[in-house]
């Protein structure tokens, strides 16, 4: 259940960072801050699928 939400949120960050890249920020701070965030979290993902 919890991975499923986390997967919905990763995808959630992931079109807001898409769409941020489109307006040429994409090498802002915060996009960098953001693409790692999802990054953590789909590894986490990964880790409770394997619990």
């Amino acid at each position: 259940m919890f991975c499923i939400i986390s997967m919905r949120i990763s995808v959630r960050i992931s079109l807001v960072f898409s769409s941020v890249m489109i307006d040429d920020i994409a090498l802002s701070p915060l996009f960098k801050v953001g693409w790692c965030v999802t990054l953590i979290l789909t590894h986490l993902n990964e880790i409770g699928d394997r619990t």
